[in-house]
């Protein structure tokens, strides 16, 4: 899978799923908060290369639950 197919899969998990979604806000507050860095822009440049290696790359290895969250979305299955 590429990069930007691990991005996406990364983004759809965490719109569809709460628990996903929580889990990965709590682990981009670690990161940002452990992060050393100077200013806006490089605290910025540090976590984008940090996010795609720590927090999306887990992620997609659950295509098929991605999948099937979406299913539900379109069936109706899926509610806030």
């Amino acid at each position: 899978m590429t990069v930007m197919g691990e991005l996406t899969n990364f983004a759809l998990l965490s719109l569809l799923d709460d628990y996903a979604h929580a889990q990965q806000r709590k682990a981009l507050v670690e990161l940002v908060t452990a992060t050393d860095a100077k200013n806006a822009g490089e605290l910025g440049q540090k976590v984008f290369v940090a996010a795609s290696n720590k927090l999306a790359a887990p992620i997609a290895k659950v295509w098929p639950g991605t999948y099937d969250l979406l299913w539900k979305l379109k069936t109706g299955q899926l509610h806030d």
